[in-house]
């Protein structure tokens, strides 16, 4: 199985399981904070989705995420709490590198400034 087809199967159980719900792609994009468009060009497979988000509509739908290592008979459990506060350390790291960043150019600004 390629990762396209694991990807639409995702969706497709994301779509299943809205819809077990009884829940409207409106009612599930109001929750999670976006646009029903947006929610409704995720679930079709019309855009790319960001781990975060997937894992964030999983967790809402009560859907278990397991990844699997490719190429191999191992598969790893993950528990969408787990993942979710790892994926926000990451952003965390990243917003920090960010800041400093933008620190190390204003720093920059400051020199070329005074070399003038």
């Amino acid at each position: 199985m390629n990762i396209d087809s694991e990807i639409a199967e995702l969706l497709t159980l994301i779509r299943e399981k809205r819809e077990e719900k009884g829940l409207s792609q409106k009612q599930i994009a109001e929750a999670l904070g976006m646009a029903q468009q947006t929610y409704q060009q995720i679930e079709s497979g019309k855009t790319d989705l960001k781990l975060r988000t997937l894992y964030v509509i999983a967790e809402y739908l009560g859907i278990d995420i397991t990844v699997s290592k490719s190429k191999g008979s191992n598969l790893i459990a993950l528990n969408p709490d787990d993942v979710i506060n790892k994926i926000n350390k990451i952003d965390n790291i990243e917003a920090k590198q960010d800041d400093i960043n933008q620190k190390l150019d204003e720093i920059l600004d400051l020199f070329k400034k005074k070399k003038k």
